[in-house]
């Protein structure tokens, strides 16, 4: 492993540690650094508040894996979750923070990224193209929903199985993208 990696691993581990017993406004950059045994100058080097290095945490362990192993838009949300559980004090407390630059934010964006790329890759293996508009729509109505049952599992404890939490999402998902297909062949046709 780079050193550079180590080093936000080692701050990672600490941030995590830490939340174990503390929420995330609680916990400073320099309470970060020295449960890590390394120097606030470092921290700064790698993140740019601690909010960056949860934004790192979730890319690292659990977007960037789920990228590579995980195909299909459900699967991707079940990977996502269960890789989220091996971690459930940290997405916990990681959730409970709202506003700019906030887990929070950053997590909806993720989602949407991930729901607009899945909406696009159905429409076109119907041989359609959506478009901008209502690629964007309904994007944004399925990462809503997305969102929603997620903060709601991590608020009961991260417990219930992922797949059992989606499975409403299987067979709908597919609907509501044909109805975005539909929607775009309305708007083209007037």
């Amino acid at each position: 492993m780079k050193r550079s990696n180590r080093t936000k691993q080692d701050l990672a581990s600490s941030l995590k540690l830490l939340m174990r017993t503390s929420s995330l406004p609680d916990i400073s950059v320099q309470d970060i650094v020295d449960s890590s045994a390394i120097s606030r100058h470092t921290f700064y080097y790698h993140f740019i508040d601690k909010q960056d290095l949860v934004q790192w945490v979730f890319r690292s362990e659990v977007i960037e894996p789920m990228e590579k192993e995980a195909e299909g838009f459900l699967n991707k949300l079940i990977d996502i979750m269960q890789r989220m559980q091996k971690e459930p004090f940290f997405y916990t407390r990681a959730f409970e923070v709202n506003g700019q630059n906030s887990f929070s934010e950053y997590f909806f964006e993720a989602m949407l990224q991930i729901s607009s790329s899945s909406l696009e890759e159905f429409a076109q293996s119907r041989d359609h193209l959506l478009t901008k508009k209502t690629e964007d729509f309904f994007s944004r109505c399925i990462t809503y929903a997305v969102v929603g049952m997620i903060r709601e599992w991590i608020k009961a404890g991260l417990k219930e199985d992922p797949a059992s939490v989606m499975a409403p999402f299987f067979g709908n998902i597919e609907r509501f993208a044909m109805i975005a297909i539909e929607a775009d062949q309305e708007t083209e046709e007037d």
